[in-house]
């Protein structure tokens, strides 16, 4: 179970019920301990739990921001200046690989977790359909989630700068004379944008009522990860993480 972090935030926050999720046989349930906090007491432990959660996020957020500091951690210098200065990074090849491995969260994440499972195309749903898999369960924001972490995963690929300019992935394909490639992925990157942007209602909603546009979703991003898991891992020479698997799914 998520004990700490965004998830366990949101449970604490967005769910109303002062049931608990421990086995009917365990101490808590079976011994009426639970039972006998009340629910004024369990609400009282869920903000604290909450205050505690928020501050541990809060915690590990600046370490982050430290890491990243020029003044601090500095790592861009370490990304960007591999084989030098401490770099965890011995060659540019495994510094991209390393940014690389972040654009895969598009393909596990995003693709298999939050959208396979949910749709029950995925052995991790034994029952065929699992709608009480999608991701914000409690606060409904599985759809906003989606559209962020394909910002996320457009910027790294065609640039951060304003309109995604500047250097990203598209540009190396570019260098290296895959611009076929790269035109096939920026109209896949593009039809992905679309299908989530129609997915209105909400992917918790959507689900139960209109679930051709989720699986519009699902399929749109398979079009751009079977090409990010093929052709550009072989044409840039990149190594595919192990959490990706050598499936072509």
């Amino acid at each position: 179970m998520n004990i700490r972090g965004l998830g366990a935030q949101e449970y604490l926050l967005f769910y109303g019920g002062f049931d608990n999720e421990c086995l009917p046989g365990s101490a808590i349930n079976k011994d009426g301990t639970w039972a006998a906090l009340g629910q004024a007491e369990i609400a009282t432990r869920k903000r604290a739990y909450a205050a505690a959660v928020a501050a541990d996020i809060l915690s590990n957020t600046q370490k982050l921001l430290q890491d990243w500091d020029p003044a601090g951690g500095n790592f861009r210098k370490l990304l960007t200046e591999p084989g030098t200065g401490g770099s965890p990074y011995a060659n540019e090849q495994e510094a991209l690989n390393a940014v690389f491995t972040g654009l895969n969260y598009i393909e596990k994440e995003v693709k298999d977790w939050k959208l396979a499972i949910p749709l029950g195309i995925s052995v991790e749903c034994v029952s065929g359909f699992c709608p009480e898999a999608v991701e914000s369960r409690y606060a409904h924001v599985s759809t906003a989630n989606l559209r962020q972490n394909f910002v996320g995963f457009r910027r790294l690929f065609q640039g951060c700068g304003g309109k995604n300019t500047g250097l990203g992935f598209d540009d190396w394909l570019d260098s290296v004379g895959a611009e076929d490639l790269r035109s096939r992925m920026m109209a896949a990157l593009d039809n992905a944008q679309s299908k989530i942007d129609a997915l209105d209602p909400p992917l918790e909603v959507s689900l139960n009522t209109n679930i051709d546009r989720v699986f519009d979703v699902y399929n749109a991003l398979k079009g751009l990860t079977d090409l990010f898991k093929t052709e550009f891992l072989s044409v840039l020479m990149l190594k595919l993480p192990p959490s990706g698997g050598t499936d072509t799914d």
